[in-house]
């Protein structure tokens, strides 16, 4: 996500200063313009990005989502959300992982009688229907 941040805000600013005469302005950067002009990710961030067939307003909109979800997490790492939008992860199967890393961790260090191994711990989802009540 880093990676991602910092080259749309180089190229915006290159961009920029390209328009205002500053820069000489280069193939890439007029590949960037004319994305941004119809309404297309560039080629160069959705390289660095997730998944995703979205238009630039709609990308955008949802990598600020994705932005705000993970500074949750880095604020308060130990206060889980009930429910956690895992399609806005770049990575989801590194979040189970770590799910089933803390669950055999902490089961191990409270001295149970039996070990929990962490290639036997399987992540289970249920489906429910959401009701309006």
């Amino acid at each position: 996500m880093t990676i991602l941040l910092t080259e749309i805000t180089r190229s915006i600013d290159e961009i920029d200063q390209g328009l205002k005469g500053l820069l000489t302005i280069s193939e890439k950067m007029e590949q960037t313009m004319d994305a941004l002009v119809v309404n297309r990710v560039p080629s160069v961030w959705a390289n660095l990005a997730y998944p995703s067939r979205r238009g630039l307003e709609g990308w955008i909109i949802n990598l600020l989502q994705r932005v705000d979800q993970l500074n949750l997490f880095k604020d308060d790492p130990l206060n889980l959300p009930k429910v956690i939008m895992i399609s806005r992860f770049f990575n989801p199967q590194s979040y189970l992982t770590a799910i089933k890393q803390v669950v055999a961790s902490t089961a191990n260090q409270k001295g149970g009688a039996a070990v929990v191994e962490l290639n036997k711990l399987y992540i289970q989802t249920d489906v429910t229907k959401k009701a309006i009540e």
